[in-house]
């Protein structure tokens, strides 16, 4: 997966796992239960979005 594709779900609001935004501008993922669903999740970071 391409990190244009992980920013435009965490712009869109459809990431498939919860993540938020540090004060310095890092996205973290928020650990979730572990599931089978073949999907693969990105971290994002850079500076935040205006």
């Amino acid at each position: 997966m391409r990190y244009q594709t992980a920013w435009r779900w965490v712009k869109d609001g459809k990431t498939p796992v919860p993540v938020r935004q540090a004060p310095f501008g890092t996205w973290l993922v928020d650990e979730v239960a572990v599931q089978s669903s073949g999907r693969m999740v990105a971290v994002v970071t850079g500076e935040a979005a205006e």
